[in-house]
Protein backbone atom coordinates (compact mmCIF):
# COMPACT_ATOMS: atom_id res chain seq x y z
CA UNK A 1 0.00 0.00 0.00
CA UNK A 2 1.41 3.33 -0.71
CA UNK A 3 0.08 6.63 -0.11
CA UNK A 4 -0.07 8.95 -3.18
CA UNK A 5 -0.76 12.76 -4.51
CA UNK A 6 -2.23 12.09 -8.02
CA UNK A 7 -5.17 13.87 -9.70
CA UNK A 8 -8.47 13.01 -10.95
CA UNK A 9 -9.95 13.37 -14.17
CA UNK A 10 -11.65 16.28 -13.53
CA UNK A 11 -8.47 18.08 -12.35
CA UNK A 12 -8.86 17.32 -8.41
CA UNK A 13 -5.88 16.68 -6.54
CA UNK A 14 -6.50 14.54 -3.68
CA UNK A 15 -4.17 12.15 -1.46
CA UNK A 16 -5.14 8.77 -1.39
CA UNK A 17 -4.06 5.13 -0.77
CA UNK A 18 -3.27 3.18 -3.95
CA UNK A 19 -3.01 -0.93 -3.63
CA UNK A 20 -2.65 -2.83 -6.37
CA UNK A 21 -3.16 -0.42 -8.86
CA UNK A 22 -6.24 0.86 -7.18
CA UNK A 23 -7.30 3.69 -4.89
CA UNK A 24 -8.75 1.96 -1.98
CA UNK A 25 -9.46 5.33 0.06
CA UNK A 26 -8.95 9.11 -0.10
CA UNK A 27 -7.05 10.18 2.54
CA UNK A 28 -8.99 13.39 4.30
CA UNK A 29 -7.56 16.51 5.74
CA UNK A 30 -6.85 16.48 9.48
CA UNK A 31 -9.15 18.19 12.10
CA UNK A 32 -7.79 22.08 11.63
CA UNK A 33 -5.22 21.80 8.63
CA UNK A 34 -5.38 22.84 5.11
CA UNK A 35 -6.98 21.12 2.79
CA UNK A 36 -3.74 19.59 0.97
CA UNK A 37 -3.28 17.24 3.50
CA UNK A 38 0.17 14.77 3.26
CA UNK A 39 2.29 17.56 4.51
CA UNK A 40 0.27 17.52 7.70
CA UNK A 41 0.58 13.46 7.53
CA UNK A 42 4.00 13.71 7.58
CA UNK A 43 3.85 15.00 10.37
CA UNK A 44 2.31 13.09 12.29
CA UNK A 45 4.07 9.91 14.86
CA UNK A 46 3.84 6.26 13.35
CA UNK A 47 0.89 5.42 15.65
CA UNK A 48 -1.42 8.46 14.57
CA UNK A 49 -0.69 7.66 10.95
CA UNK A 50 -1.45 4.71 11.23
CA UNK A 51 -5.12 4.88 13.30
CA UNK A 52 -6.01 7.76 10.27
CA UNK A 53 -4.88 5.23 7.51
CA UNK A 54 -7.11 2.69 9.23
CA UNK A 55 -9.61 5.24 9.70
CA UNK A 56 -9.73 6.33 6.11
CA UNK A 57 -10.13 2.84 4.82
CA UNK A 58 -13.21 2.19 7.72
CA UNK A 59 -15.07 4.99 6.28
CA UNK A 60 -14.30 4.42 2.71
CA UNK A 61 -15.54 0.88 2.93
CA UNK A 62 -18.31 2.06 5.43
CA UNK A 63 -19.95 4.36 3.34
CA UNK A 64 -19.09 2.41 0.13
CA UNK A 65 -17.64 5.58 -1.28
CA UNK A 66 -17.41 6.14 -4.85
CA UNK A 67 -13.74 6.80 -5.37
CA UNK A 68 -12.81 8.66 -8.33
CA UNK A 69 -10.81 5.41 -10.19
CA UNK A 70 -9.51 7.38 -12.79
CA UNK A 71 -6.01 8.59 -11.58
CA UNK A 72 -4.80 11.28 -14.37
CA UNK A 73 -1.49 11.76 -12.78
CA UNK A 74 0.35 10.58 -9.89
CA UNK A 75 2.17 13.69 -8.56
CA UNK A 76 5.51 14.04 -6.57
CA UNK A 77 4.51 13.66 -3.06
CA UNK A 78 6.33 17.13 -1.97
CA UNK A 79 3.96 20.14 -2.78
CA UNK A 80 4.46 23.72 -1.96
CA UNK A 81 3.13 23.67 1.29
CA UNK A 82 5.77 20.39 2.28
CA UNK A 83 9.05 21.88 4.11
CA UNK A 84 12.13 20.46 2.86
CA UNK A 85 15.25 20.08 5.15
CA UNK A 86 18.23 19.20 3.59
CA UNK A 87 21.59 18.06 5.48
CA UNK A 88 24.99 18.06 3.98
CA UNK A 89 27.87 16.93 5.70
CA UNK A 90 31.23 17.69 3.94
CA UNK A 91 34.22 15.47 6.12
CA UNK A 92 38.11 16.73 4.99
CA UNK A 93 39.56 13.78 5.59
CA UNK A 94 43.03 15.02 5.06
CA UNK A 95 44.98 11.51 4.91
CA UNK A 96 42.89 10.57 1.75
CA UNK A 97 43.67 13.96 0.47
CA UNK A 98 47.72 13.22 1.01
CA UNK A 99 47.25 9.72 -0.76
CA UNK A 100 45.50 11.02 -3.51
CA UNK A 101 48.71 13.80 -3.85
CA UNK A 102 51.04 11.03 -3.73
Amino acid sequence: MQIIRYTTATGMTAVGLLSDGQIIANLPALPGTSSAPLPDLLHLSPNALRAHIEQAIRLSTYTQEKLELTIKHILAPIDRDTEVWLLVLLINDQRRHTERRV
